[in-house]
């Protein structure tokens, strides 16, 4: 399964269905994690599925909901709460769920980052090392 995987279509590129797809998205999001949750009890865990299916579902969640998210812009939410799509409350729960995502994008790439410095680290430590044994014969 691709990491890209995601479930976000819209029926038009309208305001109120983007903002439907948002809710939507938002709403599985809980879904999935109460069903992560429920299934650490055994009653559970033969009707939810195994824990990798959950997280599959859970990744392609998360991407269809940051798939939302960037389809609407900041002036969109204006729009979407003066014409009453959304409550000022769920305004501010969008920009919660907007950084929350970027900042986890972030920190996985800062995670790949330090892994490329390790490797490059031990790579030349290789080489060196190599270097000196040349030298020794």
């Amino acid at each position: 399964m691709s990491n890209s995987a995601h479930i976000y279509t819209l029926e038009d590129d309208s305001l109120e269905a983007r903002i439907h797809a948002y809710k939507t998205m938002r709403n599985e999001l809980s879904n999935i994690e109460a069903s992560q949750k429920l299934s650490q009890n055994k009653e559970w865990q033969d009707r939810l599925g195994t824990e990798e299916e959950l997280q599959q579902a859970h990744n392609i969640i998360k991407n269809s909901l940051r798939a939302t998210l960037n389809n609407i812009r900041d002036i969109d939410l204006q729009k979407a709460q003066e014409q009453g799509l959304m409550t000022a409350k769920e305004v501010g729960e969008f920009s919660l769920d907007k950084q929350s995502l970027e900042n986890s994008v972030d920190s996985k790439q800062s995670q790949i980052d330090k892994n490329k410095a390790e490797i490059r680290k031990a790579r030349a430590s290789s080489i060196s090392k190599d270097r000196e044994m040349d030298n020794e014969r």
